[in-house]
C-alpha cells in the first residue's frame, strides 16, 4: 500500500480551538453541484444537498459554528470554527488513536461531511464521487479570517478567474 503524503500541519492538534478555511472538490472537477449563471450560482440536485449537509454540520458537532461558506459547481469552500476540543476516550495511546481521526477533529467532520453528501446523493440516484483529499488551512488572525470570508463571498462573481473553472458551465 502506497504511503500518502499528509498535507496537515504535523504539530497542530485539528481539535484545537480556532477557525479553519476548508476547500473540497469533486472528483475530477465534475460539474455536480450545478453551474454559474448571470453570476449566481444554480444549484442542481446534488448541490441542494451538498448545501443542506454543510448546515447541518453544528446539529451533529455542538462544539463548533459554521463561517462563511459557498457552493460552487465542482468545489465548496466553507470555514469551521471549532469553539470547544473534544477530548475522547480514544486519546489513549494505541495503533487506533494514531491512525484514525480523533472525534471532533477537522478531518472527522470533513470525511462526515462528504459521507453524508454521498450517501444521500445516491441514495436518491445520483452519481456523485469527492476527490480524495481536501484543503484546509488554519486561520491565523482577524485579518485574515476577513480576507477568506471576502474570498468566498466574491467566489461566485469571480468563477472564470477559479483555478477549479470549467467552462462547462
Amino acid at each position: 500500500m502506497k504511503n500518502r503524503q499528509s498535507n496537515r500541519l504535523y504539530n497542530w492538534d485539528y481539535r484545537d480551538v480556532s477557525d479553519y478555511f476548508i476547500t473540497i472538490c469533486v472528483k475530477n472537477f465534475n460539474l455536480k453541484f450545478g453551474s454559474i449563471i448571470d453570476g449566481k450560482m444554480i444549484y442542481s440536485p446534488v448541490g441542494v444537498i451538498a448545501e443542506i449537509c454543510w448546515k447541518q454540520i453544528p446539529i451533529f458537532n455542538k462544539h463548533i459554528a459554521l463561517g462563511e461558506y459557498v457552493i460552487m459547481p465542482n468545489h465548496m469552500h466553507g470555514v469551521i470554527e471549532i469553539n470547544e476540543k473534544i477530548i475522547s476516550t480514544r486519546d489513549v495511546k494505541g495503533y487506533h488513536s494514531e491512525i484514525s481521526p480523533n472525534q471532533g477533529s477537522i478531518s472527522t467532520i470533513v470525511r462526515t461531511y462528504k459521507s453524508m453528501v454521498t450517501k444521500h446523493a445516491r441514495r436518491l440516484g445520483f452519481e456523485f464521487d469527492w476527490h480524495n483529499r481536501y484543503y484546509d488551512h488554519i486561520i491565523k488572525n482577524g485579518r485574515e479570517y476577513q480576507r477568506i470570508e471576502d474570498y468566498i463571498l466574491n467566489n461566485i462573481e469571480k468563477w472564470d478567474e477559479d483555478r477549479f473553472y470549467s467552462s462547462g458551465s
